[in-house]
Order: C-alpha cells, then sequence, then structure tokens
C-alpha cells in the first residue's frame, strides 16, 4: 500500500469517527430532548404563597345546587390569584 493511500485511509477513517461522535454527543441528545415534554408544573408560578394559607374548594354540582354562572365569572375576575390556583389544583387532579 502505498503512501498516499494510507494518508486517505487515515483521513477518512477520522471523517467516520468524527461523524459519528457528532451524531452520538450532539445529535441524539438534542433529539431526546425534544421528544420530551415540557413540565408544566415547573413552567406555572406558585400562586399559594399570595393567598396567605387560605384554603380554596371547588363545589361540585352536588354541593353546589343550583349553578350560577355569571355569578361564578364574577367570583373568578374579582380574584384572580385565587382563580389560578384554583384551576391549576383542579388540573393537578385530573392528572
Amino acid at each position: 500500500m502505498s503512501q498516499a493511500a494510507l494518508l486517505l485511509l487515515v483521513r477518512w477513517l477520522f471523517a467516520l469517527v468524527a461523524v459519528v461522535a457528532i451524531v452520538a454527543f450532539v445529535v441524539r441528545p438534542l433529539l431526546r430532548l425534544l421528544r420530551q415534554k415540557p413540565d408544566v408544573d415547573l413552567m406555572t408560578p406558585d400562586y399559594g404563597s399570595m393567598l396567605d394559607g387560605e384554603e380554596l374548594e371547588i363545589p361540585t354540582e352536588k354541593e353546589a345546587g343550583d349553578f350560577d354562572r355569571n355569578a361564578a365569572i364574577e367570583a373568578a375576575r374579582a380574584d384572580p390569584r385565587a382563580t389560578a390556583l384554583a384551576v391549576q389544583r383542579w388540573l393537578k387532579q385530573r392528572k
């Protein structure tokens, strides 16, 4: 085997190792990261500390009797933090 052919073989081998390393250490972790679902709990603010221990309960239809939709909307608009906390807890319970 001539020196030029050996040099060409070494270059191709080095290029192959570089491509395999890039795929193994860059592309695969990026694809794995992109496939993960985001953690919603980390993205939502914690309004619980702002309410100073106030406990919220969401009434069910059995407890509420006749449900007044307009009164519920007005109550939600009156205290958006409490509403956000109630919705956040409700969503966590549904998981």
